[in-house]
C-alpha cells in the first residue's frame, strides 16, 4: 500500500510535469506571437509605403485636373467673351464690360 508521502510526492511530480508542459506551451505561444508581430510590422511598413505612393499619385492627378480645368475655363472664356458684351447689350444691359483673368 502506497504511503501518504509517496502519494503526495506523486501528486507533486504530476503537478510539476503539468506546469512544465504549460510553460513549454506558453513559450511556443510567445514565439508565435512574436513572429506574428514581426510580420505585422513588416506588412504595416509596406502599407505605409503604398499609401505614400498613392498620396503622391493623387497629388499629381489633382495638379493635372486643376491645370486642365483652368485651361478649359480660359478656352471657354476666350470663345464666349467676344460675343458676351454684344449679347448682354441686346438683352438690355447697358453697362457691360468683359474682363479676362491673366
Amino acid at each position: 500500500m502506497p504511503s501518504k508521502r509517496n502519494d503526495r510526492l506523486s501528486r507533486v511530480e504530476r503537478l510539476v510535469e503539468k506546469i512544465a508542459v504549460e510553460i513549454r506551451e506558453l513559450r511556443e505561444f510567445q514565439r508565435e506571437t512574436t513572429e506574428q508581430i514581426r510580420e505585422l510590422r513588416e506588412s504595416q511598413k509596406k502599407t505605409d509605403e503604398q499609401l505614400r505612393k498613392t498620396d503622391e499619385q493623387l497629388r499629381r492627378s489633382d495638379e493635372k485636373v486643376n491645370k486642365l480645368t483652368d485651361s478649359w475655363g480660359r478656352f471657354v472664356e476666350g470663345m464666349v467673351s467676344p460675343s458676351a458684351e454684344e449679347f448682354m447689350r441686346k438683352k438690355g444691359f447697358s453697362d457691360v464690360h468683359v474682363t479676362h483673368r491673366y
